[in-house]
């Protein structure tokens, strides 16, 4: 199956299962919040009177908090795109009898009319604000039409909206009270709000926010699963073991099943409460976007023009949510056996701890893989997200997009350059060196672009050291690292962020240069403060600590041997110290120590590394790989 119907059917599956989240089960006559979720009239009041005890209504998926209804739920608006799963729609009018053939079908009376009798229908005060729909079309592919009429003018129909108040007034008013404002007649107003609003909802980026948290809730609920069958792996053990020492065991036996039991608890609970919270996030933003995409549809001008501007705001809000969990696929627990002795049976009855058995391939999982573009398309540099997702810099094309790690891409954002390189920057910014441009430039949260620094020369290997604010900045005379020549002055400088400090001299200082590095190309921060470059002409991994000293050099082996080291990106893992470097003539990823001790290759051409450029670690053990032809694999790194 396609990607696009792969993405199609998940969406559908999660549209086509919205419940009323407080029940958990179908919508019995929902009801709309300011917040414009939905939920049973009957939840609702429940939830009032046991809740929201201070007036205010907290909305129970998205925390939007408005005044509690004087007379409670009925007051609230219905939901009545909800409401046409309940709709007994009929031939014939339900008033004149089979006689007559029916015309409009009301919502609110769940009624078929003839012509005449929609004519009296509409002339009653009672009903002519009903909702109506065309008998013999489908209910879920056409407008719900309905009119709104002026309290100050009963007769008037509301036909326009004034832009300065943002209300719906009737021509009377129009001519009147609000004689001063401009106002649009609200045809043309819904006109372009539902164009706005069908811009966002067919936007690829959120529908794969969507599918992409519904992947996240699988994945973690597979966590439940992993420590599940861990837990029974250990069982298993412990009532082998157990068998051998007979009935001189079973106290320490029952212990160490119980903490099996306790640690299982304990690891899972918090996940499921992640699956929750996703639940959650899931139902909140979906149901969004499916009224959304029903005002879009099937709303008139009114509802539209009623909608859309809190929609609109809502839909750009949950899209720009970056709370979503992450998975910490790290060490389950297993159990260690130990010969038995009866005489000392507690001690080398063994243990459960976490960790993963010795036995097991600690070698990293390719997790998912998928193309960026053309052969052409360079992964320049990867930046792993908190939340399991990276920037990813498409150098040449100078285009920063935010993927999940099955490919889909949540964010775009065109910086006008060249891009080479990409790091967390202060104030949970990004930083983004342009080489060819001579520039660095810093994203915010809101996605707005700034050149942060004009610099003298090429602007390559960008890095910060979290602890310290202090930015590492690779500066090379050329773009290209064939073409540099002995006089060049290429060097890594330094400057330390924060309000009182400037990205220019003298807050910019030198850090490295010649003879230490000839063309540095990237760099990177280690657990310990060292500083790691990427040297592409002296084609070595070079470590330095934080006084600027050679703590090692990786060169591998010379270049007139089959397999020369070729480093290209780098990166480091805060949690152990290592650093993985890409070896892009042999198509490896290398593991490096601070110390110059360990230089192993992890992954190769047998795991599907073809020419890597760059490489990123993120902190849920997912090990981004990008490759010079425009390809990105996506692995977990068990051990």
């Amino acid at each position: 199956m396609s990607k696009s119907k792969n993405k199609q059917r998940t969406l559908e599956m999660i549209l086509n299962n919205l419940k009323c989240f407080l029940c958990l089960e179908e919508f019995q006559d929902p009801r709309l919040l300011n917040c414009h979720h939905s939920f049973c009239k009957e939840c609702l009041d429940g939830y009032i009177t046991t809740v929201c005890d201070d007036g205010v209504l907290e909305c129970p998926l998205c925390d939007s908090e408005m005044k509690v209804p004087e007379k409670g739920a009925r007051s609230l608006r219905k939901n009545y795109f909800y409401h046409l799963k309940q709709q007994d729609i009929g031939k014939y009018c339900q008033v004149c009898g089979e006689e007559e053939e029916a015309k409009k079908h009301c919502i609110e009376c769940n009624q078929d009319f003839c012509l005449s009798c929609v004519k009296s229908h509409a002339g009653m005060t009672a009903t002519r604000e009903h909702h109506l729909l065309k008998v013999g079309h489908s209910a879920n592919k056409q407008q719900i039409k309905h009119n709104l009429y002026c309290k100050l003018h009963p007769e008037e129909k509301l036909i326009y909206q004034c832009k300065d108040c943002k209300d719906l007034v009737c021509q009377h008013c129009n001519a009147t009270t609000h004689k001063q404002h401009a106002s649009n007649y609200v045809k043309d107003v819904a006109e372009f709000n539902r164009t706005k609003l069908k811009d966002i909802i067919n936007s690829e980026e959120y529908v794969n926010y969507l599918c992409w948290m519904a992947e996240k809730k699988m994945e973690i609920s597979q966590e439940v699963n992993r420590f599940k069958g861990a837990q029974q792996t250990a069982e298993d053990e412990i009532q082998k073991h157990s068998e051998t020492l007979h009935h001189l065991v079973e106290k320490v036996k029952n212990e160490l099943m119980s903490k099996v039991r306790e640690m299982t608890k304990e690891r899972v609970k918090p996940i499921k409460s992640q699956v929750k919270d996703l639940d959650r996030k899931i139902m909140s933003a979906a149901s969004i976007y499916q009224f959304a995409r029903h005002v879009t549809v099937q709303g008139d001008d009114i509802a539209v023009v009623g909608y859309s501007h809190k929609l609109v705001a809502k839909l750009e809000k949950i899209k720009s949510d970056n709370s979503i969990p992450i998975i910490n696929r790290g060490n389950t627990f297993y159990y260690e056996a130990k010969q038995v002795d009866e005489k000392d049976i507690r001690p080398l009855y063994g243990v459960v701890k976490p960790g993963i058995p010795v036995e097991k391939d600690t070698k990293p999982e390719l997790i998912h893989e998928f193309e960026i573009g053309n052969d052409g398309t360079v992964v320049s540099a990867i930046l792993p997200l908190d939340d399991g997702r990276a920037w990813v810099v498409e150098g040449t094309e100078g285009v920063l997009k935010l993927y999940d790690n099955s490919g889909r891409i949540h964010k775009s954002l065109h910086l006008g350059l060249p891009a080479d390189d990409i790091t967390e920057g202060p104030n949970s910014s990004i930083l983004v060196s342009c080489n060819s441009g001579k520039v660095i430039k810093a994203v915010d949260k809101q996605l707005q672009l700034t050149t942060l620094i004009s610099t003298p020369v090429c602007a390559r290997g960008l890095a910060m050291d979290p602890k310290s604010g202090t930015v590492y900045i690779c500066m090379t005379e050329k773009n290209a690292f064939f073409d540099h020549d002995v006089t060049h002055n290429n060097k890594v400088v330094k400057t330390m962020t924060g309000d009182n400090k400037r990205w220019e001299l003298p807050d910019i200082l030198e850090f490295s240069t010649h003879p230490t590095v000839e063309y540095p190309a990237r760099v990177v921060v280690t657990k310990n403060s060292f500083v790691a470059i990427s040297d592409w002409k002296r084609e070595c991994v070079t470590v330095l600590n934080p006084g600027g000293h050679i703590e090692a050099e990786f060169h591998g082996l010379k270049k007139n041997a089959e397999n020369y080291f070729n480093p290209r990106g780098l990166c480091s893992d805060p949690n152990s110290g290592y650093l993985y470097a890409t070896d892009y003539n042999n198509s490896r990823i290398m593991k490096l120590d601070e110390d110059g001790h360990v230089f192993d290759v992890v992954l190769n051409k047998a795991d599907k590394i073809q020419l890597p450029w760059s490489v990123a670690l993120g902190r849920d053990g997912a090990l981004w790989v990008g490759s010079r032809n425009g390809k990105i694999s996506v692995y977990y790194l068990n051990g």
